[in-house]
């Protein structure tokens, strides 16, 4: 943008050429260098009910949508398969690469899961 400006391009001339807000083109012309993206910085909605879901993740044998179903029940929290999978990962991994972990021991009856 700079570049453009210093080319003998207006403000008005590079929003339109480029497509893009003059609140974003003024910004960046004030700061005088790049600014890089740091990204979308939000809290997850799972975050508060992590605890809960690995809990619902052991008793339903790693089912994901079943976790998606029980979160909009219990919780209210609506939300698409994608994040629980992301969440969910994680515990799949540390079962196949330690698969006593999935496995829980019952003094009485023997093992079971």
């Amino acid at each position: 943008m700079r570049q453009l400006l210093d080319s003998g391009w207006s403000q008005s001339r590079i929003v339109r050429e480029l497509d893009i807000s003059r609140h974003t083109v003024g910004q960046y012309l004030a700061l005088g260098t790049l600014r890089p993206f740091g990204g979308i910085q939000r809290a997850s909605m799972l975050g508060s009910c992590k605890y809960q879901l690995q809990q619902q993740f052991e008793q339903h044998h790693d089912n994901a949508e079943v976790l998606r179903r029980v979160l909009l029940k219990q919780k209210g929290i609506r939300v698409s398969l994608s994040p629980i999978e992301r969440v969910v990962q994680a515990w799949r991994e540390s079962l196949q690469a330690f698969p006593e972990l999935g496995r829980r021991f019952c003094q009485s009856s023997g093992w079971m899961r």
